[in-house]
């Protein structure tokens, strides 16, 4: 008997010594990074992001009641909070799957050690639970039940009612890496979404109805929880056995690709000493999943557009602009973002041939300029269709040509997250991380506002101008801003290809 107590008690060890031994090889990956300092300064700005965020959810979750009760004094609150449960749920599950990337972990080095493939696989899992979205929840919450039983609600029925919500945040969560996952399982949640928003907008349902019978009914039975833990475990089980079944293949080779369909692309001979790269990256479009589908999404959001209704409304021209510089600079913004890590694969090899950087990056620089060329090209119809579109798609072209171009390729010096280039881009959150928000939010952020302020001050006109000005000016001085980034390039050459290498 004390031989069996001995034994569950080394298991139990056991688990918690791998636990602490996976976190500490997280934290010594971390530190050892060639990319730790910004990193650092990105996740500390984040961090006092994330608590201003996480006070205004408690702000909401306190004020929500009172706030309902002074706007609808005829109302039931706690109704029309369970009302809007199935819409939040959407918008949850939409967030997790665009920002929230599941736990992950260089395995490579692991699969040689005693340690069994479910403790791995277990701690990932557990890693993709314990996030911030879960945290904000939690907040959330904790905030809207205190405000609850403040109110007069049952705190037995009001506890059962938001353990049930926290559960069900944690379901989402492991459906929304199953979706990330698995193509059919996306595809899936997508069409259930779709006939729903259907099913409400045709009148066939009342969403809203539902989901305050829903909750109105977890509230008056609180053991009804209990199944969104059922099915969250469900789908953890079914992450689990997909993720165990693939852990042997996460390093396994690609398969060379035959070159045909490429032709010899002698054509690309007239940009001189940059032709090679320009080959290059032309090859690695064709033949990989990643950059194809990247170029795909690129290409798909020109039908932003259709959104502005009315292009000559003077309310509607911040909105005008905003989606001229999204049209026409989106493809930089999505392609170029990760821009040296197209190459990361074979990087080491191109810093060791007989060329320069700058030939490297002229070649990028040409490369980017024409998607924004190409981006503009597939834009035209609306100018043709509407010319109050004709001169803010102009402006942008140019200002996107001038700065955007060159901002993208500063920046991606910085870049040392290697990217599997055989993967697709979608549900894909390789090589994305909170940098690479901050450098879109960088480079929309300011020139939005100064087009906003000299707008408000001035008039379109001289917003417009300036724009122009300011795409124009970058263009001619094209040769020193790209010594500079060369420079740039150049200090960070050997931590680029050490990151490359760690990812």
């Amino acid at each position: 008997m004390s031989k069996v107590r001995t034994a569950q008690g080394t298991r139990r060890g056991k688990g918690i010594s791998t636990a602490y031994l996976f976190a500490s090889l997280h934290w010594k990956r971390a530190i050892r990074s060639a990319s730790f300092g910004r990193k650092l300064a990105v996740n500390l700005f984040l961090g006092l992001f994330g608590l201003v965020m996480l006070f205004y959810a408690a702000l909401i979750g306190w004020m929500t009641i009172p706030l309902l009760k002074a706007q609808m004094p005829g109302e039931d609150p706690f109704g029309m909070v369970c009302s809007a449960g199935l819409a939040w749920m959407a918008v949850e599950l939409a967030l997790r799957m665009f920002f929230l990337k599941g736990g992950t972990m260089q395995v490579r080095p692991l699969l040689i050690l005693p340690i069994r493939r479910a403790s791995i696989v277990h701690y990932v899992l557990a890693g993709s639970v314990l996030s911030y979205f879960l945290l904000a929840v939690s907040v959330l919450l904790l905030a809207l039940g205190t405000s609850l039983v403040h109110h007069g609600y049952v705190p037995l029925h009001v506890t059962g009612w938001c353990l049930g919500l926290l559960l069900t945040s944690v379901m989402l969560g492991q459906l929304s890496l199953l979706a990330a996952r698995r193509l059919r399982f996306l595809v899936a949640v997508l069409t259930a979404l779709a006939l729903v928003s259907g099913a409400h907008a045709l009148g066939y349902m009342d969403v809203f109805h539902v989901s305050r019978r829903i909750f109105l009914g977890l509230y008056a039975k609180p053991w009804l929880g209990l199944v969104p833990l059922g099915v969250g475990a469900l789908i953890y089980g079914l992450n689990f056995r997909a993720m165990r079944s693939r852990l042997y293949q996460e390093d396994r080779h690609e398969q060379v690709r035959a070159a045909s369909g490429s032709g010899s692309m002698a054509w690309t001979g007239i940009f001189g000493s940059a032709a090679p790269f320009i080959r290059l990256d032309l090859r690695m479009i064709w033949r990989n999943k990643r950059p194809r589908s990247t170029l795909l999404m690129s290409v798909l959001f020109v039908f932003y557009g259709l959104i502005v209704k009315d292009p000559g409304n003077p309310k509607e021209w911040p909105m005008l602009m905003f989606f001229s510089f999204f049209i026409t600079g989106f493809l930089v913004l999505n392609f170029g973002q990760y821009v040296p890590a197209w190459d990361s694969a074979y990087y080491p090899l191109l810093m060791t041939q007989d060329c320069t950087i700058r030939q490297y990056l002229r070649s990028k620089v040409l490369l980017l300029r024409t998607g924004v060329l190409v981006m503009s090209l597939f834009a035209l119809p609306y100018a043709v269709l509407d010319r109050n579109w004709a001169l803010p798609l102009l402006v942008n072209m140019l200002y996107n040509l001038g700065i955007t171009v060159p901002m993208v390729m500063f920046f991606g010096s910085f870049n040392t997250s290697r990217i599997d280039l055989g993967r697709s881009a979608f549900g894909n959150w390789q090589g994305v991380n909170a940098g690479r928000f901050l450098l879109v939010l960088l480079i929309m952020g300011p020139t939005m506002a100064m087009v906003v302020l000299l707008k408000t001050n001035y008039s379109a006109q001289t917003a417009m101008a300036a724009l122009a000005g300011l795409g124009l000016a970058g263009l001619l001085v094209q040769g020193p801003l790209l010594r500079l980034i060369e420079v740039r390039y150049a200090a960070r050459k050997y931590k680029t290809v050490a990151g490359f290498k760690e990812n």
